[in-house]
């Protein structure tokens, strides 16, 4: 089996030496042969697994030039996965909301290092053990430095019930303050819900409203949706739950995201995903605008905070991690029965896409034998040719 993943891992290395002497990549059979290999190991998971479903791309540059789904959208009904199934992307949201945030401060509309407080004065509702600390600033929620807890006052991951803004804020005061801001990292859903409505407020439009005009529309992203309400989506993918020693998984229902629709509610498919990567690689190198500024998006994804142990860096609404060769900016989601990464090679003008819908197939680039790390990695045994 570790030989049969090693292979895998060619694949990128193959496009670097077909794309780079310009030549039509998906053509290469020695690509095409590594893309089987992986798609083999892929059917082997769901048969002996019994994996639901996965929807996998490969952009370079502003193509893409791999895409295929595998399994089931729905098992019970047998509806296939397709690059065409709709996947709930969740924490993916965040890369989402940091852009609008960033659009906003290039538009003067608001500074970085602004107290969140001057936006959302109720965020001085929480029991703050630490009165002297600095005022907590926009930064910090965007970099999960703000000491604020993980979630709102709601075992909304387990009842599915979301709060609104209001009931969000009505519990604010049971609520602490963990660390002063800038002290730790803490990933924090309750941050990105409260920038969602700063953005509502600085732009004087809601947030659900905003990323679809400037963002989803702007990059036509025809099949996303923020879904803060749980309305019918043809094409979507139920969630399933891991596999029981029974080999029977829980489904789960689709459930209004409500105040969290800025933490964890887009819903897309591989193909506008694609478009968004391209939308990245088309202007990370230039001075261009589109959506933002160019040299706003390299700010979004160079480092604005590292780990004391320097195994984790932050951007802008992006997880950095560094894998020789490879600097890689990068986002995963997960919200019950959906797992998904978004991640990009940018030196490279590579992509890879991967959403599924079952809570035990694990997509991220920074955890070992993962999807995305198997299309990533290499071991000794397979250094790049």
């Amino acid at each position: 089996m570790k030989k049969l993943l090693s292979l895998t891992a060619f694949i990128i290395y193959s496009y670097f030496s077909v794309y780079g002497q310009g030549n039509k990549i998906i053509s290469d059979q020695d690509v095409m042969f590594k893309l089987k290999v992986l798609e083999a190991w892929i059917e082997s998971k769901i048969a002996y697994e019994g994996w639901p479903g996965l929807s996998l791309g490969i952009v370079c540059d502003q193509e893409l030039v791999w895409a295929k789904g595998f399994g089931f959208a729905n098992v019970e009904n047998r509806i296939l996965s397709t690059v065409y199934t709709k996947y709930l992307l969740a924490s993916n949201t965040k890369q989402f909301t940091a852009i609008a945030i960033m659009k906003l401060r290039d538009e003067g509309k608001l500074d970085l290092n602004d107290p969140a407080e001057k936006y959302i004065p109720w965020i001085n509702d929480m029991v703050n053990p630490f009165p002297d600390a600095p005022k907590i600033t926009i930064k910090n929620l965007l970099t999960h430095t703000s000491g604020l807890p993980r979630e709102a006052a709601f075992p909304y991951w387990n009842d599915y019930i979301m709060p609104t803004l209001d009931e969000l804020k009505s519990k604010l005061p049971v609520q602490t303050v963990i660390y002063p801001p800038e002290q730790r990292w803490k990933y924090s859903n309750l941050e990105f819900a409260m920038l969602g409505e700063i953005i509502s407020q600085v732009s004087s439009v809601p947030y659900a409203e905003y990323i679809k005009k400037y963002i989803i529309e702007a990059l036509k992203m025809d099949d996303s949706y923020i879904n803060e309400k749980a309305v019918r989506i043809d094409n979507m993918a139920t969630g399933y739950g891991r596999r029981m020693p029974d080999n029977v998984r829980a489904t789960f229902p689709n459930f209004d995201q409500n105040a969290l629709t800025p933490a964890a509610g887009l819903v897309s498919t591989v193909l506008d995903i694609a478009k968004y990567i391209m939308w990245q690689f088309r202007i990370c190198d230039t001075e261009d605008f589109e959506i933002l500024k160019a040299s706003t998006l390299r700010e979004m994804q160079n480092v604005q905070w590292i780990d004391p142990g320097w195994q984790m860096a932050w951007g802008f609404g992006f997880l950095l991690t560094h894998k020789p060769p490879f600097h890689i900016v990068h986002h995963g989601g997960h919200v019950n029965g959906f797992r998904s990464e978004i991640a990009t090679m940018k030196d490279h003008k590579i992509g890879i896409i991967c959403m599924t819908n079952a809570d035990d197939i694990l997509p991220d680039a920074d955890v070992p034998s993962s999807m995305t790390s198997n299309i990533i990695d290499y071991s000794s045994e397979s250094e790049p040719p």
